[in-house]
């Protein structure tokens, strides 16, 4: 992971859709510097390690933006 983005807690939820079927989604809880935690949420089937990096990447630097 890159500097600054510290995993917290990963693991598999499950929520309902709009007609109350089962959704799973892998869970992803994580700080970025002294920022966090944060909460995002992939959808279990199909999920790639690769693109759920490529999009907390993405979180930090907006979240950095914030900060400068």
């Amino acid at each position: 992971m890159p500097e600054g983005i510290r995993i917290i807690k990963q693991d598999t939820e499950t929520t309902f859709n709009e007609r109350s079927q089962p959704v799973e989604s892998i869970r992803v809880v994580f700080n970025v510097d002294d920022d966090g935690p944060f909460v995002k949420r992939f959808p279990k089937d199909g999920f790639s390690g690769v693109t759920a990096k490529i999009e907390l990447e993405t979180f930090a630097r907006e979240i950095r933006a914030l900060r400068s």
